[in-house]
């Protein structure tokens, strides 16, 4: 599966922030399409994925078991 690449234009250089400034644009993304499309469309998947990805590599960088996220701190 290829991923996009973020055209999201960083305000950090911290790699971890980084990662949340594209975790919030992915899941905009990916509320906007799902309110367009509805949950089935092949669209609305694939932002998903996306986001599902992103939210993996957060934690890959973290150190962090991504079984046991800590999504508050994704949410600031």
């Amino acid at each position: 599966m290829r991923h996009r690449k973020s055209t999201i234009q960083p305000t950090a250089s911290n790699p971890i922030d980084i990662l949340k400034q594209e975790i919030a644009a992915s899941r905009r993304i990916l509320h906007d399409l799902w309110n367009a499309h509805g949950a089935g469309d092949p669209a609305v998947v694939a932002a998903s994925v996306e986001l599902d990805c992103l939210i993996n590599q957060y934690h890959r960088l973290k150190g962090e078991r991504a079984d046991r996220p800590d999504y508050r701190e994704l949410s600031e």
